[in-house]
């Protein structure tokens, strides 16, 4: 089935509004909205083959043993899907077309941006943050020297058939290795010299988190 039959399949019961109508679509996007302006705000930020997208990658996981898992939805590219089946997470924080959220570096998605050029793109979001091109300087610094790192990412469809889809790279966690009092200051200084927030309550993680605050 491909995308176009996606779209087909999810919207020709009912007229596609964004919520007004009946479809378990409409009713997903207005739950999803709820907060942020309502319908014209999901109009404006996404069209309906993106929210169509961004449902049957929702819809796609279940819960075993407790657990939250992504099966494959018709939606994502095979290679896409099992590149992050152990660890992507169902996104219903972010108010738009999502189709899952991340925060493991098991998933190199510099490399696989690279490998598929045409299909996935990084982007940040966010304005004022860094660029994309210092966020992966950061990053393999942090590795190098064996630390923790945890990088928040979100998955969003193209608005049209065709389009790929765009890796949203949000903020990350660094806890170094124990005795490395360098690490932090390295990272701010490839991030442009901005400051770690650091969490009272975890005290040995660094965050830099562009998605929520950045100087």
């Amino acid at each position: 089935m491909n995308s176009n039959e996606l779209v087909q399949q999810d919207t020709t019961t009912a007229i596609f509004d964004f919520g007004r109508g009946s479809t378990a679509l409409d009713r997903h996007v207005a739950w999803l909205v709820t907060d942020h302006r309502g319908y014209d705000y999901a109009k404006r930020i996404g069209t309906e083959y993106a929210w169509a997208t961004a449902y049957d990658s929702y819809k796609s996981f279940r819960n075993v043993a407790g657990t939250s898992i992504m099966c494959q939805p018709r939606s994502l590219p095979e290679w896409l899907f099992e590149a992050v089946q152990e660890h992507a997470r169902r996104d219903s924080d972010t108010p738009g077309p999502s189709c899952f959220a991340a925060t493991s570096t098991a998933v190199d998605w510099f490399a696989l941006a690279k490998e598929h050029s045409e299909e996935l793109f990084l982007v940040v979001d966010f304005d004022p943050a860094p660029t994309v091109q210092q966020i992966e300087k950061a990053l393999r610094a942090a590795q190098e020297r064996s630390a923790e790192v945890d990088l928040w990412v979100t998955c969003e469809p193209s608005a049209y058939p065709g389009g790929g889809f765009a890796v949203s790279l949000g903020g990350f966690f660094i806890t170094p290795r124990a005795g490395d009092t360098e690490l932090e200051s390295i990272i701010e200084r490839e991030l442009g010299g901005v400051p770690a927030f650091i969490d009272p309550r975890q005290p040995k993680t660094l965050e830099w988190a562009w998605m929520t605050q950045w100087p």
